[in-house]
């Protein structure tokens, strides 16, 4: 198993998110700018958060108990949109490859 996991982020300029799986399967989380507060920004310089979407350390960053948001995969053939601004966490579960 390929297990690279990104840190929980907002991409630079806030640009949407469009990826198609062409081999292989990621996990996601995404959460909406509102939440931010409960992932933990690391500072107002940066677009990366403490909390982990998707291996939660409740101990770390207890906040993140409260967080809304979305979890969940997507597979080889599949199409994922997630809109400018929001916050989200991508793990590899299996070797592949994807265009996005």
């Amino acid at each position: 198993k390929d297990s690279m996991s990104y840190p929980m982020h907002q991409n630079i300029f806030h640009a949407d998110v469009l990826m198609l799986m062409v081999e292989g399967r990621k996990s996601f989380t995404a959460f909406h700018p509102n939440q931010a507060e409960n992932l933990y920004p690391l500072d107002m310089s940066t677009s990366l958060f403490a909390a982990d979407g998707l291996n939660p350390d409740l101990w770390k960053t207890p906040k993140f108990a409260n967080a809304k948001g979305y979890k969940g995969e997507i597979s080889a053939g599949q199409i994922l949109f997630l809109p400018g601004s929001w916050i989200h966490q991508f793990q590899n579960e299996e070797q592949g490859a994807n265009i996005g």
